[in-house]
């Protein structure tokens, strides 16, 4: 498919051009939690509790702070 056949049906991200403060300091971080359980979890290291365990410790290490300033950036 060509580039203008595939923006027909392409779903535009809005949040594409918001920074968020604390993704800034703390995204790579909290990309390595969600690709490491991701991992361990295709790969049976991992249950599902321990996944949801590794998804909650996202969240609290700054997962939480990431969506309320995104949000509020979209707000904006």
């Amino acid at each position: 498919a060509t580039h203008k056949e595939d923006l027909k049906t392409a779903v535009h991200n809005p949040a594409n051009a918001l920074v968020s403060e604390t993704y800034t300091t703390k995204g790579p971080q909290l990309d390595v939690i969600i690709a490491d359980a991701r991992v361990k979890y295709i790969a049976g290291q991992l249950d599902l509790n321990g996944l949801k365990a590794e998804i909650r410790r996202w969240h609290t290490e700054g997962g939480d702070q990431i969506i309320k300033e995104m949000n509020e950036l979209y707000k904006k």
